[in-house]
């Protein structure tokens, strides 16, 4: 085999349009340069030989920062504050020493001063540190700066009287907790001169992706590049030209080679790294040859997917090494693993492999397999590729290499649980040495692999990581047939909390719920009933009740109470004891100081006046500010929104809605979905029906509600009613009655509402008896309510009177919501 790295390194070609884009980025005021595209499409390469040249000639500095997917276990927010420290002429963490004097965390009761945290020691440290998202750095003027905002102040700081491009490639292999830090730092930084960021997603990953994707085209001013597969085999020919004699048959079958890639570079890289460990590459009088038999082979199999079985048997070892232990490894701990194996197992194979380490590395390092990159101050292995790591993975999960990759895990697992010594000093965290132990016990089914994934799930729990604790916690779901009922709760807690109600309520229906001892039922009926509320009130209502007849804590009493005050303000009759409960918290001063107090006084929207709810919510207001409780604050706004909606005052609402979004966007973004479909509502009243169908489809992004989903298709069906769509609009108004049909809404309200506005569709299109059926169907739900004089002046707004027994004709005039035709669905924060 032959051995040189120059048959991988393309020479540049085309990019023509993506690089005038960039000049146009440097021409534009925009912070933000966006790259996608699919893998292996070139987007690293044209960053590194054409962005990063371009840009170090503008920028005082240009940071480079990369993350792949076989780096689990890095959290990218540690490679941003590494890179940082190491490029910027001041360290992350002298810049904390500088201006920082304590560390705070209420929840955690932590008031520390930085000099007694060693946080000059490891970036990883301080990148938690910032990832907590209870924390908070206190400066030197007493202030409290959340993560984003110190991150922020340090950039600026020392970008003041210069200028600086970040760089963030494969950004879309963020880990939400990085994510969310990082998110809010961007938008702080919009609009500041000299600072700019080139964010690089690969398109497969940012699908699946969607507060990225929310990120990239609603948030952040940016000038957009799509890297597109090369659109002729010219260029192949042209990088093949460059590197190989040109013999008949390679110029007969560029065609053919360029369709076998896809136009796509990475792929080619990869036909020519298959023949290059195929031997299917010779040198001759210092010209590199392909030989014809070899690459016919490759093309008649169709594949250029890197194959590990094509690997020398020695190599083979070593890259399922690699691939299994799950994150990047300096030289010396491979070394010390393989080691540790033959004195474990005395193997004859990988005694003749130690002995030629370096050489095999070497071989693979020459065939771009692999490459060296620097991890928090250590070089340590990794793969060149996407492309490569994923090939590896989808080949050592296939069934027929499963004892084979189990036994590498075990050995893995092994050496890790006793070497963590000699791991700490390669910057090995405990973290992540535990999430080591946990990946490798539970891929070789160790005894412990229970142990340590519940250990590390509950420390991503407790740290606020809810999406790497459901991660773990994915791995009981498919290994453990009977978990204990604590982590069944754990699970149920999580899903809750990031907004997968309906999988929260599968679990809790999965356990025996009469094996719980009393603290887990009440848990239990808390969970059950909050995620069960947004589709049944009356059954959330049930488990409120029944948690309210077990031996609570005060705290605790007071949050079922409160849950079952929200839950009766749906229920019909059930007002008189919503507001009894409510005025028990609002008149007793002990109840006052429960956590809940402000939330209480937010829920008054449901159960009062206008007058009455004003003067409440305001109250809560001034207690969620003086708390700093900005998820309690965007919900009032969103109330205080609702309630100016109720006096037509729709501007004052607008603000409202919006400054709710402004707060909920940080903490919760999910919860967004409740004001968004608001202000959708705020644009249909002035008949800006094209403004409201985008506020529609960017709520239906952030939306994690089954609720708001019906809300959202309803106003769509309208808007597209008045915009003359109207296959569309029918298209969702039978959606909706069939949803009501099979019991998919089971709320009064919002089987009202859903018939009463497809009835508008149905009035608006001239199908009188469809109107007619829904509107007369509507009677039993607002006979005697609230509701009935609006549904009154709405049917005779449709020339319909329908037949009222009792009610002759409308009592008083309906004063609400006047000037609009169709039925109004304002949302509040009825739940938590």
């Amino acid at each position: 085999m032959c051995s040189n790295t120059a048959l991988f390194k393309f020479k540049f070609v085309d990019r023509t349009f993506e690089r005038t884009k960039v000049e146009e980025f440097l021409q534009s005021s925009n912070n933000f340069l966006w790259i996608d595209g699919v893998h292996g499409v070139g987007k690293s390469f044209f960053i590194e030989n054409y962005v990063v040249p371009l840009m170090k000639k503008k920028f005082s500095y240009v940071i480079y920062i990369n993350k792949s997917s076989n780096e689990k276990n890095t959290n990218y927010l540690t490679l941003v504050i590494e890179k940082m420290s190491k490029e910027l002429p001041i360290p992350f963490e002298m810049f904390i020493w500088e201006h920082y004097s304590k560390l705070s965390n209420a929840i955690e009761h932590i008031n520390q001063n930085l000099e007694e945290v060693q946080i000059l020691k490891k970036t990883n440290i301080l990148a938690n540190m910032l990832l907590n998202i209870n924390s908070f750095f206190i400066t030197k003027k007493k202030e409290e700066h959340s993560g984003s905002k110190v991150l922020f102040e340090y950039i600026q700081d020392i970008v003041l009287n210069s200028s600086a491009f970040i760089i963030l490639d494969n950004f879309s292999y963020c880990e939400q907790e990085s994510f969310r830090i990082l998110e809010e730092m961007f938008i702080r930084i919009i609009g500041i001169e000299h600072l700019c960021f080139l964010i690089c997603t690969t398109t497969e990953e940012r699908k699946n992706f969607n507060d990225l994707n929310i990120l990239l085209c609603d948030k952040i001013p940016h000038t957009y590049i799509s890297m597109k597969k090369f659109s002729d085999a010219k260029y192949f020919e042209k990088i093949l030209k460059n590197k190989f004699q040109m013999t008949k048959w390679l110029s007969d079958s560029i065609v053919d080679i360029y369709n076998l890639c896809g136009g796509i570079p990475d792929n080619l890289r990869n036909f020519i790294r298959q023949l290059y460990i195929d031997s299917g590459i010779k040198l001759q009088n210092d010209i590199f040859l392909i030989v014809e038999d070899k690459a016919r082979n490759l093309l008649y199999r169709k594949t250029i997917d890197f194959d590990p079985s094509s690997l020398q048997a020695d190599q083979k070892i070593i890259v399922q090494i690699l691939a299994l232990f799950g994150m990047p490894i300096p030289f010396d701990v491979l070394e010390n693993f393989i080691l540790f194996i033959i004195q474990d197992t005395n193997s004859f194979q990988f005694r003749l492999i130690s002995k030629k380490l370096g050489e095999i590395i070497e071989e693979l390092l020459q065939c771009q397999i692999i490459t060296l990159q620097f991890f928090n101050g250590i070089e340590k292995i990794t793969f060149k590729h996407d492309n490569i790591y994923n090939a590896l993975y989808d080949f050592y999960h296939q069934e027929n290499n499963a004892a084979n990759v189990g036994f590498t895990h075990h050995l893995i697992y092994l050496y890790v649980a006793g070497h963590g010594d000699f791991l700490e000093k390669y910057n090995f965290s405990e973290t992540e040495i535990l999430e080591c132990l946990a990946m490798q016990s539970y891929e070789a089914v160790e005894d412990d692999w229970f142990r340590y994934n519940k250990e590390l799930a509950l420390y991503y729990y407790n740290t606020k990581k809810l999406y790497s604790c459901n991660s773990v916690l994915s791995r009981f779901r498919k290994k453990y047939s009977n978990p204990e009922n604590e982590l069944l709760l754990l699970m149920a807690e999580v899903f809750y909390e990031i907004a997968e109600y309906q999988f929260c309520v599968e679990i809790l229906e999965s356990m025996n719920f009469n094996e719980l001892i009393e603290p887990e039922k009440a848990k239990y009926y808390i969970l059950y009933g909050k995620a069960i509320s947004f589709c049944s009130s009356q059954k959330a209502v049930e488990n409120f009740e029944a948690a309210m007849k077990l031996n609570l804590s005060f705290e605790n009493r007071c949050q079922v109470e409160y849950y079952c005050e929200m839950a009766y303000s749906e229920l019909k009759g059930k007002l008189a004891d919503a507001q009894s409960i409510f005025l028990k918290f609002y008149n007793n001063q002990e109840y006052r100081k429960s956590l809940f107090y402000a939330s209480v006084l937010r829920s008054a929207v449901n159960i009062f006046s206008i007058k009455e709810a004003f003067f409440y919510l305001k109250e809560g207001l001034n207690i969620a500010r003086k708390k700093d409780d900005s998820l309690e604050e965007g919900k009032i706004l969103n109330n205080l929104g609702f309630l100016y909606t109720r006096h037509e005052y729709y501007e004052k609402a607008y603000e409202c809605f919006k400054s709710a979004c402004t707060k909920l966007e940080n903490v919760k973004p999910f919860e967004m979905s409740y004001p968004l479909a608001n202000i959708v509502f705020i644009q249909m009243t002035m008949e800006k029906w094209e403004k409201a169908l985008e506020y529609i489809e960017t709520a239906f992004m952030y939306n994690k509600s089954d609720f708001i989903i019906y809300v959202l298709k309803t106003y769509k069906m309208i808007c597209l009613t008045q915009l003359n769509k109207i296959d569309t609009a029918l298209e969702i108004k039978e959606q909706l009655l069939n949803d009501i049909t099979q019991g998919k809404l089971t709320d009064y309200k919002m089987i009202k509402k859903s018939k009463i506005n497809c009835a508008y569709v149905a009035y608006k299109i001239g199908d009188i008896e469809s109107k007619e059926y829904l509107l007369q169907d509507c009677w039993p739900l607002v006979k005697d309510s609230f509701a009935q004089n609006r549904y009154l002046s709405l049917c005779r707004k449709m020339d319909y009177m329908p037949y009222t027994p009792g009610i002759k004709e409308c009592m008083s005039k309906y004063d609400l919501y006047a000037k609009i035709d169709f039925e109004p669905w304002i949302v509040t924060f009825g739940h938590d």
